[in-house]
């Protein structure tokens, strides 16, 4: 039961965001030091190589917090595969699964009958209400920030009660990634506020030329009244 005003309702809780770095196993490019990946091919291949080492970091993750609601989000199906093996309990929903699995899957975790979900943004990230869960895993980042911004959302938005913890999950070469979603993000706020000032100076203008129109009462016909009144 909610003993939070109605007020309260409309008020986010905070949202905590801790990254996990796998470190690369070898540098097949020659290079004796591991670098950021600049070209998407080379952060697909880093993601590729470091799989199972974000794996064994996601199992450790949630390890640490074994009786909490867990929603792991990744890109690829060689992901979904090893995170899978390592987390058996876990229900993983796929693009190629049926839409009853699909949407079995999707109300049984809103419900918390399913303690780990594994899916795409590209099939969850939209429209689902998982404010039941407050502990999510982002297994890599793509470029696309309003992809990773729909996909927290879907738990941390109106109606959550708790802190909302995203742990990110990359490996050692991504940090252009990173660097790139920090950017869009930066980006986008100033953009919101920009928005919320341009807004606010229309209303303003708007309000203040508002004309009050009266048209004044003039009765042709007497009111008559009921005999029981």
């Amino acid at each position: 039961m909610c003993d939070l005003c109605e007020c309260d309702q409309f008020i986010l809780p905070p949202m905590n965001m801790f990254q996990h770095i796998a470190a690369s196993p070898a540098y097949s490019n020659g290079e004796l030091f591991p670098g950021n990946k600049l070209t998407l091919n080379d952060r697909r291949s880093a993601r590729r190589d470091s799989i199972n080492d974000r794996a064994d970091i996601v199992k450790k993750i949630i390890e640490n917090e074994p009786m909490k609601q867990w929603l792991i989000w990744c890109n690829l199906n060689s992901e979904a595969d090893a995170l899978e093996k390592l987390l058996p309990d876990a229900v993983g929903v796929r693009g190629a699964d049926s839409d009853i699995h699909k949407e079995k899957s999707a109300i049984d975790f809103a419900e918390g009958k399913i303690k780990k979900l594994i899916s795409k943004p590209s099939i969850f990230g939209h429209g689902m209400n998982w404010q039941s869960c407050h502990r999510m895993i982002l297994f890599g980042l793509s470029d696309s920030f309003e992809e990773i911004y729909q996909a927290i959302r879907r738990c941390w938005r109106y109606g959550q009660l708790f802190p909302v913890d995203v742990h990110v999950v990359i490996s050692d070469q991504e940090g252009a990634v990173i660097d790139n979603i920090k950017r869009k993000e930066t980006d986008f706020e100033i953009m919101q506020q920009e928005m919320v000032k341009y807004m606010s100076s229309i209303n303003s203008v708007d309000i203040k030329g508002i004309i009050k129109s009266v048209t004044d009462y003039d009765p042709k016909t007497k009111m008559v009244f009921p005999s029981f009144i």
